[in-house]
């Protein structure tokens, strides 16, 4: 039996349907969708919380949807039997265990039951059509910028604008937490009436003078009385701090509570300090009565350091972010987030067949950084998703780069070239997922002892990338062996408009590039010769056929005419196999090269070799790079053509 709802919205780990042809499979992707997974709920009486998983289908067309040995083939398994579908409008419930689901939900009809469970600490979920066709899929995670109340306190994921469907549903920033414990299944989500304030940043590390703190932030353009509303550190306990009478934030405002107002000096069992080794805050809405209201904001942190706040960030996509900040800023506007003194620089996640993977590292900062506790030296930093741990002794100077990768140094030394001088580390114990993943780089504060005697060692993000193969996210090194470079080295990891495919095939290990065509032509022309557009990017200045858009690229001499052409062709085993190749150079930051072909010098396409070698020449800043094909894969007749894009323009 079909459930009615008025609306529709999409819910967190997978994704509308992607039209692919006509049928079933393009009715589906235009009218089903996912409106709400339960994917890690609280115990509930006597039954196990992971007998209470949910999953919720809706149909928001306007015609009957046929659901026909259509599968979930990655995450749970389900098929629906011949015959089986939705009218328009109408949604269904799976469940893991119909008898437990039942005995929570008793006015909930249940349409079936799936076996396996859902991941606890995120997975990809597919659904796909009777011939095997993917439907859907997305990979839904549990830390932020995902709601972290989903994650075994009760709560569900559903859709934050339920009239807007997300270009990019996997972006985590897109959901939020349902409205109640114990999700909405059957029924549209509601949400909290009530005004929008944020948690925005967090002292949780403090000896005296300093205190605990909170600050409260209120985006919304009218005052905001908070009071009766409640402050926690435990989501399993929301009424430990009853904001006071009078507690009112003006329009764009802050308002600050610190340990004297919930402190365990205060409110003696009901007060709380934050953990420094790791706690959670959370915002609850209250009528002043003891009752909630339904809206609730917070964060899940880890380790921090002595007297250094954590401040909330948003990037270009919404998704929330608790960083480090240079300075606190309570009452104020938050400061610019803390980066460095080392940052990943570049990572290699999917190589190419036989390939290596790796993680680059860059210091930015102008001083010698030690990748270990001073006074515990056998505290090194970490490595957070690949599992490994730096050597001893180990330090990185102002602007040095350094490689952690997947197999011996020396294997990846001899696999790119790379000088001696470069550190590379490895192998790691982890692999970096090509479904995408959090890697963090980590510090070591030094060890505390508990009040059980253990001795624990603070690990604090130095940096963070939660990268993913699908936009907002570089989408082209999936599958293709391109990395994916960081562009401002300065700018937040967390922000995925910072990060590019590289120009080439295993990115540049061991080299950050910087230029930018406008200071490469600043270095080789006058200020005179600036003005002139025969120094454009699709200028000629030595007038001798290559665009300067070339001679930055390929590391030319602008000034100086070259002789020959920039591709070499040439054939090898007595014609058997054709190759062409080109050196460019690894400096310029803006640069794209690309090699294409056509029959007929009207359509262009890639071209596609058999076989591509790339090889650095870190000392000189170049790197060389082949395309081969077996002759018998090569047209008769075929043109060739180096394409280098400078930013926007671009030169053939």
């Amino acid at each position: 039996m079909g459930i009615s709802r008025r609306d529709y919205f999409c819910l967190t780990s997978l994704v509308c349907l992607l039209a692919n042809g006509l049928g079933q499979a393009a009715l589906a992707s235009a009218s089903m969708v996912l409106t709400e997974i339960m994917y890690n709920p609280a115990d509930f009486e006597d039954y196990d919380g992971q007998e209470l998983e949910f999953l919720e289908l809706f149909n928001k067309g306007d015609e009957h949807l046929d659901l026909s040995q259509v599968v979930f083939a990655d995450g749970v398994e389900y098929t629906f039997a011949a015959g089986s579908g939705l009218d328009a409008g109408e949604g269904l419930v799976l469940v893991s265990n119909e008898e437990a689901f039942s005995a929570m939900y008793p006015e909930v009809s249940v349409f079936g039951e799936y076996e396996g469970q859902l991941g606890n600490g995120g997975e990809r979920i597919e659904i796909a059509d009777a011939e095997g066709e993917t439907l859907l899929e997305v990979t839904y995670g549990d830390e932020s910028p995902w709601p972290t109340s989903a994650d075994g306190l009760g709560y569900s994921i559903v859709l934050r604008d339920e009239e807007f469907w997300p270009e990019d549903p996997s972006v985590g920033g897109e959901w939020r937490a349902s409205f109640a414990v114990g999700g909405s299944p059957g029924e549209e989500d509601p949400q909290a009436d009530v005004a929008g304030v944020l948690v925005n940043e967090i002292l949780a590390h403090t000896d005296l003078p300093q205190v605990d703190s909170v600050e409260l932030y209120n985006p919304t353009d009218e005052a905001v009385d908070v009071s009766g509303w409640y402050l926690t550190d435990d989501p399993a306990l929301p009424l430990r701090f009853s904001l006071p009478e009078g507690s009112v934030i003006e329009a764009g405002g802050y308002i600050v509570f610190t340990e004297s107002n919930f402190g365990p000096d205060v409110l003696g069992d009901d007060g709380f300090r934050f953990d420094s080794h790791g706690d959670e805050v959370w915002l609850y809405s209250g009528d002043g009565e003891g009752n909630l209201t339904g809206y609730r904001h917070g964060f899940v942190f880890g380790d921090s350091d002595n007297g250094v706040s954590f401040g909330r960030v948003v990037d270009s996509q919404g998704s929330e972010w608790l960083t480090f900040l240079e300075e606190n800023s309570f009452g104020y506007e938050n400061g610019d987030p803390l980066i460095g003194p080392v940052v990943i620089s570049e990572i290699l996640y999917d190589p190419v067949s036989g390939g290596v993977e790796y993680l680059e590292i860059t210091n930015v900062s102008d001083s010698e950084v030690l990748l270990y506790d001073t006074e515990n030296p056998e505290n090194t930093w970490q490595v957070e998703g690949i599992g490994y741990q730096f050597p001893e002794g180990v330090s990185l100077q102002a602007g040095e780069v350094a490689l952690l990768v997947s197999v011996e140094a020396e294997e990846a030394r001899a696999l790119w070239a790379l000088p001696e001088d470069l550190q590379i580390f490895g192998p790691y114990e982890g692999s970096l997922s090509n479904e995408g993943e959090q890697v963090a780089l980590l510090y070591a504060d030094p060890p505390d002892e508990l009040d059980s005697g253990e001795i624990y060692v603070p690990y604090m993000d130095v940096d963070r990338v939660p990268y993913l193969p699908s936009s907002p996210w570089p989408v082209g090194a999936l599958g293709t062996g391109l990395s994916i470079e960081r562009i401002d080295l300065n700018g937040l990891g967390l922000e995925p408009t910072n990060w590019r495919d590289s120009s080439g095939l295993s990115g540049s290990p061991g080299w950050v590039a910087t230029q930018s065509y406008q200071t490469w032509a600043e270095a080789n022309f006058s200020e005179s010769e600036l003005s002139s557009e025969a120094t454009s990017v699709e200028g000629d200045f030595d007038s001798d056929g290559l665009p300067n858009a070339y001679e930055y690229a390929l590391g030319l001499d602008p000034r100086s005419p070259d002789s020959g052409d920039a591709l070499a062709l040439s054939w090898a085993g007595g014609g058997d196999s054709l190759e062409i190749a080109v050196s460019r150079s690894l400096a310029p930051a803006d640069v794209e090269i690309s090699l294409e072909r056509s029959v007929d010098l009207s359509d262009w396409s890639v071209a596609t070799a058999d076989e591509v070698s790339v090889t650095n020449r870190l000392e000189e800043g170049m790197q060389d790079l082949a395309w081969s094909w077996a002759s018998a894969s090569v047209p008769e007749f075929v043109f060739w053509r180096l394409v280098c894009r400078v930013e926007s323009a671009a030169a053939e």
